[in-house]
């Protein structure tokens, strides 16, 4: 008899401890509500998105189960931050979701939560659920329940979770010196969540005028299924993006970051050979291209960081016909620097026709042991019956100086637009040509 009571005690005491193991106090702490700051990787790479997710639960003192409801399938390394010596994880443990909810995995949903046990021989039974894992534990008040037989009913409205769905999670065990209302911080990496730029310019020719509309597009990839309100964003990779306050929904999203709208602008023939050949002492021929040149600041509309990202140009010409542009790239552009957005050749854009430019390197000379002096010539002509202003536009290395530059025999004096950058204005007449010629002295 003694060996069947102590048969009896064990089999009761493993559940208990069980239980005694889960938590005296369950706390489920969902993500409505929850701060979130997420660094995004970019897209395409093999960097890693992480989260810090800050919510506000109220602890008991002793053991509690703490579960995020709400997190990446995909969660690593996760981590719980606490703030105080006065509570300790024990133990973490992630539970995933599953597609076919059942019995136990909707059930799991109203852990600590009050149930009822509807018995067909007997009073309905009430209490509050403790465990479904490998028993069931229902703490009535007078006692704690094993495997109560019946179907489960459980509550509806309030704070309760919807019956149909379960819900990834993480749970940790914590032992609470201190009991009270905390916020408690975990943070996580996912690959779920990445992010990439890109831009979309329209043009409206009407008569003279020419007006741009530009939206640059932040994509934020969403694979968690989960939505983050309110989150601060932060870009791997373009720090000078900043952090901004956003709302993630549960799929992939499109949200723009910067747009001008009907702006006045004067397309520009230009010839900026480093773009295609950055070495200015190799010979390069090219058509000029037809571009926008907009400053990145708050008078033009912008005047935020602009990270790199593919370019698309739409024009619209008075008939209304609309064409694209050949796709491009906007470069990091930076707050106070200049935007340029191209628009094709000066035939598919305008109806100036083309201008080719061919730059070559004239003479060069040593001047003394660590200088060299190069005579850059530039030949634009000009296949249209029509004028036209070029602007040739010239990277130079660093340090280089221009001693002396013309066009045709005649002096002209180049204007600096950028550390190392000058344009030239160069008149060129219809169906002729024009050629530059500029001596720049180069330290070695």
């Amino acid at each position: 008899m003694r060996f069947f009571h102590l048969i009896v005690f064990l089999l009761l005491a493993a559940p208990l401890a069980h239980a005694q193991e889960i938590a005296a106090n369950i706390v489920t702490a969902p993500a409505e509500g929850a701060q979130f700051k997420i660094s995004l990787a970019p897209s395409n790479t093999n960097k890693i998105s992480s989260v810090r997710d800050t919510r506000s639960v109220s602890l008991a003192a002793g053991r509690n189960l703490l579960r995020f409801l709400d997190v990446p399938t995909d969660m690593r390394a996760p981590q719980l931050l606490t703030g105080t010596d006065a509570l300790r994880v024990l133990q973490q443990k992630y539970r995933n979701a599953e597609s076919s909810p059942t019995q136990w995995t909707v059930l799991r949903n109203y852990l600590g939560k009050p149930v009822t046990v509807l018995r067909p021989q007997d009073t309905p039974l009430k209490g509050t659920l403790l465990s479904i894992d490998g028993v069931v534990l229902l703490d009535t008040g007078d006692g704690i329940v094993l495997n109560p037989p019946g179907t489960y009913m459980v509550p509806r409205g309030g704070n309760n979770p919807a019956p149909t769905v379960s819900r990834p999670s993480i749970e940790w065990l914590l032992e609470v010196a201190q009991p009270g209302q905390r916020s408690v911080e975990a943070r996580y990496m996912t690959e779920q969540l990445s992010w990439a730029i890109s831009y979309r310019a329209s043009l409206d020719s009407q008569g003279d005028a020419t007006r741009l509309n530009f939206t640059g597009w932040l994509t934020i990839f969403n694979g968690t299924g989960n939505e983050f309100n309110g989150a601060q964003i932060s870009l791997q990779g373009v720090p000078d993006f900043g952090s901004r306050a956003l709302d993630i929904p549960r799929e992939s999203v499109e949200l723009p970051f910067a747009t001008v709208g009907n702006l006045p602008v004067t397309p520009e023939l230009i010839f900026y050979a480093a773009l295609q050949q950055p070495d200015f002492l190799k010979p390069h021929r090219a058509p000029a291209q037809t571009m926008l040149r907009l400053q990145n600041s708050a008078q033009s509309g912008l005047g935020v960081t602009l990270p790199a990202g593919p370019l698309m140009v739409y024009s619209v010409a008075e008939g209304g016909a609309l064409q694209s542009v050949p796709a491009s790239d906007v470069p990091l552009t930076r707050p106070n620097e200049r935007l340029w957005i191209p628009l094709g050749r000066a035939s598919d854009a305008t109806n100036i026709g083309d201008v080719i430019g061919e730059r070559s390197l004239a003479a060069t000379r040593q001047l003394n042991p660590v200088t060299q002096e190069h005579t850059i010539q530039i030949v634009l002509t000009n296949t249209h019956a029509q004028s036209a202003i070029v602007a040739v536009v010239e990277r130079l290395p660093v340090g280089a100086k221009i001693t002396d530059s013309s066009v045709d025999g005649k002096t002209i004096a180049p204007t600096t637009i950028e550390p190392n950058v000058v344009e030239f204005k160069i008149p060129v007449p219809a169906n002729g040509s024009a050629i530059l010629k500029y001596v720049v002295e180069v330290k070695s």
